[in-house]
């Protein structure tokens, strides 16, 4: 499962017990010892804690910080730094009276390029949990509008129906969300949109689980500017109302080994483009490997014509529907 599939390499580790600090002040130790890193620091977020307050530094895990946007706030461009999120038990089926149970509630944005962004959870499968702050659950969980971050182990629920969890935007003139990667997080039910990309190119999405979103999975708004050289890898959709992985003007990218299960296809219902759609740019995408909950073309409702959309220039290569591999584009 996503969640539990996070490796968390930390770029430095502190010793407070051989290098204390000044005596009354939390954070105050030698940061820069036992590096693994050449310049990183690694800013932990709690708001569980005790002692979190976002007057601490933020290094030393008995003294975190309370939000993620002062841990962005501390980091550094191309540093190496990291921001460890810590668990809690805000899942939605957990048992709240045990502690802990506050989930990150924040709208932040993330403007340092070359920042790692972890959420760490070891005992379970899902990811921290992560809700947008807007009362009405329709905010955007993190805002990505800078160049090499990387976003893993966390579990976005909307809190309440709407939402957005993560939206890397061109603003058209200065700021970019390249060579973004998301990996090993849980998109859930009540939040609109997963993962919406705006003119982002090398970006990696990869072994995410989408179950049961009230919109799109992973989308790029065909009104907007095209995205291109992205990989879209081993993801698992279940039941995305509005679409799986629709990507209607991405070029020259590469979709492959994701498995998409929706009932409108898997029953013989309209599903049109609820699976995967490239449809509307340049195209040059291929597509492989993947696997549909859909027959191959009847044609009929919710067949492998109905379910998904090609460009011209794609090449759609060995997709896998219910009845057998297919064999050449949907039209």
């Amino acid at each position: 499962m996503p969640g539990g599939n996070v490796i968390w390499p930390i770029p430095l580790t502190r010793l407070p017990q051989w290098f204390p600090g000044q005596m009354g002040v939390k954070g105050s130790d030698v940061e820069l010892v036992l590096r693994s890193h050449s310049s990183g620091a690694v800013f932990y977020v709690d708001p569980n804690h005790p002692n979190a307050s976002d007057s601490n530094d933020g290094t030393l895990p008995s003294a975190p910080l309370v939000t993620v946007a002062r841990a962005i706030a501390l980091c550094q461009p191309y540093r190496g730094d990291v921001i460890a999120v810590m668990g809690n038990n805000a899942w939605q089926y957990s048992d709240s009276s045990l502690g802990y149970a506050l989930p990150i509630r924040e709208e932040v944005v993330l403007n340092v390029p070359g920042v790692r962004l972890v959420g760490v959870a070891p005992a379970g499968t899902v990811g921290v949990v992560w809700e947008p702050v807007t009362a009405a659950g329709a905010g955007t969980c993190i805002t990505v509008t800078a160049c090499d971050c990387l976003i893993e182990g966390f579990s976005f629920q909307g809190g309440t129906k709407g939402g957005r969890a993560i939206f890397s935007s061109w603003n058209g003139v200065t700021t970019f969300g390249d060579n973004l990667i998301v990996r090993h997080c849980t998109f859930d039910s009540n939040i609109d949109i997963g993962i919406e990309l705006d003119y982002v190119w090398f970006a990696e999405i990869s072994d995410c689980l989408f179950a049961s979103l009230d919109s799109y999975a992973i989308y790029a708004n065909p009104a907007g500017t095209a995205s291109a050289y992205c990989i879209i890898r081993d993801n698992w959709f279940i039941e995305c109302l509005a679409g799986a992985i629709i990507v209607p003007e991405i070029t020259q990218s590469f979709i492959v080994g994701n498995h998409i299960y929706n009932s409108n296809a898997q029953g013989g219902a309209l599903a049109t483009n609820q699976g995967i759609n490239t449809s509307a740019g340049s195209g040059y995408n291929m597509v492989a490997d993947n696997y549909l909950s859909c027959l191959l073309p009847v044609p009929a409702n919710g067949d492998y014509n109905d379910f998904c959309s090609a460009d011209a220039n794609d090449a759609w290569i060995n997709n896998h529907c219910m009845n057998g591999p297919t064999t050449t584009n949907p039209t």
